[in-house]
C-alpha cells in the first residue's frame, strides 16, 4: 500500500489509534502524523545538541504552547474544539508538545499538566 500522512490528532481515543497502528503494521504501510514543529530549525538544533550530549542528561521537559488561534473572545466556536471531531483543544494543540518531547527525548514516562480555558463562551 501507499504511505499514509495523517493530520493530527491521529484519533480521538487510544483504542482508535491502536487499531490504526495495527492495521498499518499488518499492511506494511509507513505512516506519519502531521506534527510540523520537529521540522523547525530551532528544534533541529536542540535535537542535535541533546544527541551530542552538549546539554548533559535531560531529566525533564517543560513546554508551553501559546497559540493565538481563537485568541479573541469574539472568535466563533470551531469544530476543532469539539472532542468528538478533533479531540478537543488539548488534542489539537497540546499534542504538539507531547510530539516534540518524544521527538527530542524519546518515549515519555510520565506527564503532569495544567490547562486552562480562557474564553469559556463563544458566539455560535
Amino acid at each position: 500500500g501507499k504511505a499514509v500522512y495523517c493530520e493530527k490528532p491521529l484519533a480521538v481515543s487510544l483504542a482508535q489509534a491502536d487499531e490504526m497502528r495495527r492495521s498499518a503494521k499488518a499492511a506494511g504501510v509507513v505512516t506519519q502524523v502531521g506534527y510540523n514543529y520537529q521540522h523547525n530549525p530551532m528544534i533541529g538544533l536542540a535535537k542535535e545538541m541533546i544527541e551530542a550530549g552538549e546539554l548533559g542528561d535531560i531529566v525533564s521537559f517543560q513546554g508551553e504552547f501559546s497559540e493565538d488561534f481563537m485568541g479573541s473572545a469574539t472568535s466563533p466556536w470551531s469544530w476543532r474544539c469539539e472532542a468528538a471531531h478533533a479531540g478537543g483543544a488539548l488534542a489539537d494543540l497540546g499534542s504538539h508538545l507531547l510530539a516534540m518531547a518524544r521527538y527530542l527525548l524519546g518515549d515519555i514516562e510520565a506527564v503532569c499538566a495544567d490547562a486552562n480555558t480562557v474564553h469559556r463562551q463563544r458566539p455560535a
